[in-house]
C-alpha cells in the first residue's frame, strides 16, 4: 500500500507533457511544486496522418525539407520561436518538433528566446532533408540556444515519441 502510494507520489512529480483534445493545442508542464507551469502552442497542432507522416522524416522531390527537434534533458521550459527568412515563425516547446517545407536555396533559420538568439545557415537542393536539434544551455543567469545539425537516421525512434507542433508548407 505504502509502496504504491509512493509510485503515485512519484508519477505526480515529473514533467508531463498533455495535448488537450478541445483546441487542439500542444502544452508542455513544467514543475515538482504544488503551482506547475503550462506553455502552450497558440496554434493548434497538425492532425494524426500529418504526424504520422512527419515521424519518417521523409521528403518530397520538389522541397528542400527541414526538421527541427527540440529534445534535450537540460532544456525543460520556455516558448523558443524558430524563423526562416520570410516563412511564418514556428513555436517550439520542449519535447516537439518541426517540419519546414522550404523551395530550394539557402536559408538563415533563427531561434528566439527570452536569452540569447541562436542562427544557422542551412541549404539544400530540391528533395534533400535536413535534421536540426535546438541546443540549449539553461543557467540560472542566462539561457543559450543553438541549432545544429545531426544526421536523420539516428534521430528516427526520438520524433516517434515526440508531436509535431508545426509543419510549415
Amino acid at each position: 500500500m505504502a509502496l504504491g502510494g509512493l509510485a503515485l507520489l512519484g508519477a505526480g512529480c515529473t514533467s508531463v507533457a498533455t495535448l488537450p483534445a478541445e483546441e487542439g493545442r500542444y502544452c508542455h508542464r513544467t514543475g515538482r511544486s504544488y503551482r506547475p507551469r503550462s506553455t502552450c502552442t497558440t496554434e493548434p497542432v497538425p492532425g494524426p496522418a500529418v504526424q504520422a507522416d512527419a515521424r519518417r522524416l521523409g521528403g518530397v522531390a520538389d522541397r528542400l525539407t527541414v526538421y527541427v527537434i527540440r529534445q534535450r534533458w537540460n532544456d525543460a521550459s520556455g516558448l523558443l520561436t524558430l524563423t526562416a527568412a520570410d516563412r511564418a515563425a514556428v513555436e517550439l516547446l520542449p519535447g516537439s518538433f518541426a517540419r519546414l517545407r522550404l523551395p530550394p536555396g539557402h536559408y538563415r533559420l533563427r531561434l528566439d528566446s527570452a536569452g540569447e538568439a541562436g542562427a544557422l545557415d542551412i541549404g539544400g537542393l530540391a528533395g534533400e532533408v535536413r535534421v536540426l536539434e535546438v541546443d540549449s544551455e539553461v543557467w540560472a543567469w542566462r539561457r543559450s540556444d543553438r541549432l545544429r545539425e545531426v544526421r536523420a537516421d539516428t534521430q528516427l525512434e526520438r520524433v516517434s515519441r515526440l508531436p509535431l507542433v508545426a509543419d510549415v508548407q
